[in-house]
């Protein structure tokens, strides 16, 4: 089949089943995404390889570049969740005290005061 560039806005090329031997310019059908030539006597697909190089390497390029996202992300989410974690700016005892939040014997602890604190530091 000769002259298939002429076809620019060809998706879909269904050559299953009839008496050819060479198919030319398939490269060309930029919008092709169907191409079917079973049971036919074809020798050569002139372009057809390198096509298909090209979409080998559309691809892994796309491959890699879903890796680096997926990467970046959790690098994302990791800076997020340490810049969390982290208890540098605080400037009295929230961390102690919210050790015993919603502990109503920790509470208890809390109320004995400074006074039974420093006699038990003695």
């Amino acid at each position: 089949m000769e002259n298939l560039e002429k076809l620019e806005n060809l998706r879909i090329l269904s050559l299953y089943g009839n008496r050819i031997t060479r198919v030319e310019n398939v490269d060309k059908l930029e919008r092709l995404v169907i191409l079917s030539v079973g049971r036919n006597n074809i020798n050569t697909l002139d372009g057809l390889e390198r096509l298909r190089r090209e979409l080998i390497d559309i691809l892994e390029h796309e491959r890699i570049e879903i890796i680096e996202r997926t990467k970046a992300a959790k690098e994302r989410d990791d800076e997020i969740r340490l810049s969390k974690s982290f208890v540098e700016h605080l400037n009295g005892h929230q961390l102690f005290e919210s050790l015993f939040q919603g502990d109503p014997e920790g509470a208890a602890l809390l109320s004995i005061g400074a006074e039974a604190v420093d006699l038990k530091n003695e």
